[in-house]
């Protein structure tokens, strides 16, 4: 019951499945996200059964595409399951016997490990938006189990902290929800840990932006590489993983004020400004734009652009969308008087 009620607020967040990087690609399978078709991002968790020979399965797909999502669960090319999505959020639950699996849909093919679960094990805590927003979520809603009659501490951990958890029992099921606040996870990938004894159980959870995309600690710096000064993003780098979230916290009471209108301007970049093969923000304009803004005044001619910022006292240059070398150190010049000035 305590896992119904929670996955009323499972989310995975939409976002544009051509963006991906071949890394977080790699990363996403690492961390046992599946990148489905039309850009939604699926999950499949493993809670005990209450016989050996059956495990049961949560498979939760955030942002299904207007047009909905069939697939198909098949074992030695017999289908064993079908999945309708309707747009928006899917969660279901089945039960399966341990072993491989195909999620398929026309020539698309993922495969799936069902583990077999004993009555005396931890399930992988299963983060109910397993991908969180920074600027849009507060917390992150964690569902819990672990199984048997043992009375040892049950704890949550992830670099940086540890809770020690009360779990409601029931017979040799002790579960619930604990909400984790976002305020205690660094941008990028991090691992919970479930642990009793010397038992453990692990899952991920990703936290970044809406866009870019961000795998890692560094992507998501690399990301705000026009929000803050660069010897500001390297004393964040140069954290340990345990410290990260404090100086991630520590950066957010200086920045955070400011990252909806810096993420507003990303998306700007990329509608204005992007280019085959490389997204807006990430292009000599699209740079020039997130840093100084929209330019005072745009002479066209064939080929080159030249934006004018009166209010700087500058100007660049554009030659076939990229900045003419004397550009690039005006454009250095122009961004520290823009912020002399804020």
């Amino acid at each position: 019951a305590a896992l119904a009620c929670a996955s009323a607020h499972t989310g995975v967040h939409a976002r544009d499945a051509s963006a991906l990087s071949d890394a977080t690609r790699t990363a996403y399978g690492q961390y046992g996200l599946i990148d489905l078709p039309s850009g939604a991002v699926g999950r499949f968790f493993f809670l005990a059964s209450a016989t050996p020979d059956s495990t049961k399965v949560l498979f939760i797909v955030g942002a299904v595409p207007s047009d909905g999502l069939d697939l198909a669960l098949t074992r030695g090319g017999a289908i064993v399951h079908r999945f309708h999505m309707s747009p928006g959020k899917f969660l279901q639950t089945l039960r399966l016997a341990p072993g491989v699996y195909d999620l398929t849909v026309g020539s698309y093919a993922q495969s799936v490990v069902v583990p077999g679960l004993g009555r005396t094990a931890l399930a992988q805590p299963i983060p109910m938006n397993s991908t969180a927003i920074i600027g849009s979520d507060s917390a992150i809603d964690v569902y819990l189990e672990a199984y048997g009659a043992s009375d040892a501490p049950v704890t949550l951990c992830a670099p940086g902290w540890c809770d020690t958890l009360a779990l409601r029992r029931n017979g040799d099921v002790s579960g619930g929800t604990v909400q984790v606040p976002l305020s205690r996870f660094a941008p990028g990938v991090t691992t919970l840990v479930l642990a009793r004894g010397w038992d453990s159980a692990k899952s991920a959870v990703f936290v970044g932006f809406s866009y870019p995309i961000v795998d890692s600690f560094d992507h998501a710096l690399d990301a705000l590489r026009y929000l803050a000064p660069p010897e500001r993003l390297d004393s964040l780098r140069t954290a340990a993983p345990d410290q990260r979230p404090q100086a991630w916290a520590t950066f957010m009471a200086q920045y955070g004020s400011r990252l909806p209108a810096y993420f507003s301007r990303v998306s700007e970049a990329n509608k204005r400004y992007g280019e085959r093969g490389t997204p807006g923000w990430q292009t000599d304009r699209g740079s020039a734009y997130l840093q100084l803004g929209d330019p005072d005044q745009v002479f066209v001619e064939p080929d080159v652009e030249i934006w004018v910022y009166t209010r700087y006292f500058g100007r660049l240059r554009f030659d076939h969308h990229r900045l003419v070398p004397e550009s690039r150190q005006m454009l250095a010049t122009l961004v520290a008087q823009a912020r002399s000035v804020r």
